[in-house]
């Protein structure tokens, strides 16, 4: 399947004589909407005596994406993208002979995406992705979708920063809603 996939890619590359690949890096902030209580199975105040409780969370996201686009003289581009998320960070009280104690994660993915980059302009776009998304504490793969619109800064030929607000939906116990800010670089070769 590799070797078919690889030689798939090749040869459109080799049919078109000015196409470019464009490649990606972004980094990414922002805030990840989820019902905590029901993707951790905790309740959030319980401080009743002898039951678990969520103590502390957080739903900061943040991440990072690497992404290649085979480009040609279409509007529509398709490529691929690997992308980190970190989720939220959640923190449990749980009580014991000897007193409250704790114990805490964060939840992240790492997603493997298709992509179709769609160019209105030269300078802005808009990127929808299907990925599957693989959960790092190992508890499984989920699919997940996002949608995202950006503008190049045009640096030179070659190179230029990529701003974008994006928006992701992950699947899991609950879904993320994930919504924030990318910037980076991108190298057309």
């Amino acid at each position: 399947m590799k070797k078919f996939l690889l030689l798939l890619v090749f040869a459109i590359i080799s049919k078109s004589g000015s196409a470019q690949i464009e490649l990606g890096f972004l980094p990414k902030i922002g805030y990840n909407f989820i019902d905590i209580e029901k993707s951790t199975g905790l309740p959030k105040y319980d401080y009743t005596s002898g039951s678990n409780y969520l103590n502390d969370w957080d739903q900061l996201n943040y991440g990072v994406t690497i992404y290649g686009v085979y480009k040609s003289d279409n509007k529509i581009n398709f490529g691929s993208e690997i992308t980190y998320n970190r989720l939220y960070y959640w923190e449990e009280a749980y009580e014991t002979y000897y007193g409250t104690n704790y114990r805490w994660g964060d939840v992240s993915t790492l997603g493997f995406g298709v992509l179709a980059k769609y160019n209105i302009t030269e300078l802005f776009y808009l990127k929808p992705v299907v990925s599957m998304e693989y959960y790092l504490d190992g508890s499984g793969l989920n699919f997940g979708t996002s949608l995202s619109g950006g503008v190049n800064i045009i640096l030179s030929k070659h190179f230029a920063i990529p701003v974008e607000i994006r928006a992701d939906q992950i699947f899991g116990n609950a879904v993320s809603f994930l919504f924030g800010l990318c910037t980076g670089l991108r190298i057309s070769i």
